[in-house]
């Protein structure tokens, strides 16, 4: 899209305006322009890159490229043709800088070079492609044509990209703890976050060890912390993310390491779904159903009366997901949680206490 930006810019500047064509040197200064807007277009995306993602960002670029192309056919004074244009150069940077890191991200790390090296070769063959496409086009159809052309496969990219938000969100924010806070959680094993739960696990597995089984606890003890779990989900949905990102790498390298790790988890997965039909959780399943109950009944939802809908509620936020135990490949299992990780995560970047504070003023005002 910004190559094809470039294009019209010379072309279209001196095919749709005599204006340029007597004033050669005002075209020169549009080129000026030109740069001016790229920059303010990066100093925008760049920090967009890691607020909001690489997914947004590929959309945001893509659709505003889209729609600028498309208000250009219509813009016959320079000065309204240059404003658009200059706002939508401004905004295909948005997807421009979007790609490498998601390339960066899902390739391993042994084919990145290839693949973006490829990414590269491609782009720049586009580069040499598109102004010789967009000239033959202002010759033997119109510069409006060219320019519709060129909003098509903007859209199109657009519509490619729009499950690209989910896939490659936006950093959660780092967790603030006040100094009360920091001090009821440390040393407290309820509170431990899931990189160090992780950590932990992965040396019990390498003595041979079972990981650990960690407990919900009782509901009356955080009770007066809910928020504060609310705030360390936070940080727990980040390093989970992680966790599951650098599993998803040695999985698409291949070889005996993807090999070995798929090994394990079955037999770890097998092995755990075999204790649990055989009631060795029992206890810990009664403590989290007791902890669940407890939660609703305190936060004004009566489970006991309306059980089928509670059961659609809890279904709905932990849907089916392949299961290893029953033949599915960890291959296949991990993009499915992946997916459902980053649909949780979209929900815990929100601070949900204020949302549901004004969703009921909301509706007591409407009562009103």
């Amino acid at each position: 899209a910004p190559r094809a930006f470039f294009s019209a810019l010379t072309l279209i500047l001196f095919t749709r305006f005599v204006y340029f064509v007597e004033n050669p040197s005002d075209a020169a200064l549009t080129s000026f322009g030109l740069i001016v807007f790229i920059l303010i277009g990066l100093i925008m995306a760049i920090p967009s890159l890691g607020k909001r993602g690489a997914g947004f960002n590929a959309v945001l670029g893509n659709g505003a490229t889209g729609l600028a192309q498309l208000i250009l056919i219509f813009m016959n004074q320079p000065a309204a043709f240059l404003t658009v244009l200059y706002i939508g150069i401004s905004f295909s940077f948005f997807s421009t800088v979007s790609y490498m890191p998601m390339l960066i991200e899902i390739c391993p790390p042994d084919q990145r070079g290839k693949v973006t090296g490829t990414y590269g070769a491609i782009g720049n063959f586009t580069g040499f492609v598109m102004p010789l496409l967009i000239a033959i086009m202002s010759d033997y159809a119109s510069n409006e044509a060219a320019l519709a052309i060129c909003a098509v496969f903007s859209f199109l990219g657009f519509m490619a990209s729009l499950p690209l938000v989910k896939r490659f969100p936006g950093k959660i924010p780092e967790v603030k703890l006040s100094d009360e806070e920091q001090a009821h959680i440390d040393g407290d094993p309820h509170y431990l976050s899931a990189a160090e739960i992780n950590k932990i696990n992965k040396e019990r597995m390498a003595k041979g060890e079972p990981a650990l089984n960690m407990r919900f606890g009782d509901y009356k003890n955080d009770e007066p912390y809910l928020q504060l779990i609310q705030k360390l989900g936070r940080r727990d949905f980040r390093d989970m993310r992680q966790h599951v990102n650098e599993m998803f790498d040695i999985l698409k390298a291949g070889g005996p390491n993807a090999e070995a790790l798929s090994r394990a988890a079955r037999e770890r997965i097998v092995a755990d779904t075999a204790r649990f039909d055989a009631g060795e959780f029992d206890e810990e399943a009664k403590e989290m159903g007791l902890w669940l109950a407890k939660y609703l009944w305190y936060n004004g939802h009566g489970w006991n009366k309306f059980t089928p809908m509670y059961k659609v509620m809890i279904m709905s936020a932990f849907p089916p997901l392949p299961r290893i135990d029953q033949g599915a490949e960890l291959a296949e299992a991990m993009p499915a949680f992946l997916g459902w990780l980053d649909d949780e995560m979209s929900l815990v970047k929100d601070d949900p206490w204020q949302s549901y504070s004004m969703l009921d003023k909301y509706h007591t005002l409407k009562l009103h």
